[in-house]
């Protein structure tokens, strides 16, 4: 899998394709679509999105998927599909996470999306400390954005169903040990 996440866009809405795309054809960008929902039940989606869907599935250097019926929807279109359930199955990371060496490709990319997820906060930690040092952490940023918004997203997790993973996978252990 190598450093998948290094230098890439992660999509989430399809509308956005283009230009994640166009990042990758210019600066050698990784793509990664999320994808979270359904879009053909969305108002507002016509059939032009759900096709700009389909060419990202198609085009991106990795597809994630939220549910078994996303997975089944696009497994014959995406090169690279990865269920990352909504929610927390304990039981199917931790299989993955134990086992990881028999499904090395899906948790080497939870290793990356854990990685990404952590690059992201230490450049929001950064972004906050600089802001406020700046302009104060108790006013109106520039963009019209609290920079105390600023500094409660550094809490926010992409991918809370891997760090959930990590901390049952910790309590197992810690069980384990104890008997």
């Amino acid at each position: 899998m190598g450093d998948l996440f290094s230098d890439s866009a992660s999509v989430r809405l399809p509308a956005v394709a283009p230009l994640a795309l166009r990042m990758r054809e210019r600066l050698g960008w990784k793509v990664v679509y999320d994808c979270m929902d359904e879009w053909t039940n969305f108002p507002g989606f016509g059939q032009s999105v759900l096709s700009i869907e389909e060419k990202l599935v198609r085009a991106a250097d990795a597809t994630v998927v939220s549910a078994d019926r996303l997975e089944e929807k696009w497994k014959a279109t995406a090169p690279r599909l990865v269920l990352a359930r909504n929610g927390m199955d304990a039981d199917h990371y931790r299989e993955r996470y134990v086992r990881g060496r028999e499904h090395e490709e899906l948790y080497q990319l939870a290793e990356a999306l854990v990685e990404w997820d952590e690059r992201i906060t230490m450049w929001r930690i950064r972004h906050y400390k600089v802001v406020a040092r700046i302009i104060g952490d108790q006013v109106v940023g520039t963009q019209g954005t609290p920079v105390e918004v600023l500094g409660k997203m550094i809490h926010h997790n992409f991918f809370p169903a891997l760090w959930r993973a990590r901390n049952q996978l910790t309590t197992r252990a810690n069980e384990e040990e104890a008997t």
